[in-house]
């Protein structure tokens, strides 16, 4: 599909989740440091198609910006500090 949303409990915590479409791809995390995503909830992700994913927290920041772009071919590890998302590339 075109969209998804990272769920904050399994299957999706400290999992890989990849994207593989050609089109663009819209991405939402749930808010950071709430009950569902706690200080140190984290997330794999993978771009392994041609659309460009366009990852967008809600009400937080993802390595201090308001978005994540992955590429062809690129993946993160996001992880929750407690407050927002930081990216390790």
């Amino acid at each position: 599909g075109t969209t998804y949303t990272c769920r904050c409990t399994p299957p999706d915590a400290g999992k890989l989740v990849t994207f593989s479409n050609a089109s663009p791809i819209a991405g939402t995390l749930p808010q950071a440091g709430t009950s569902c995503v706690r200080a140190g909830w984290y997330v794999y992700v993978a771009n392994v198609a041609t659309g460009t994913v366009t990852i967008t927290p809600a009400t937080s920041l993802i390595g201090n910006g308001a978005t994540a772009v992955l590429a062809t071919g690129t993946g993160y590890m996001i992880i929750n500090d407690g407050t927002n998302y930081e990216v390790i590339k």
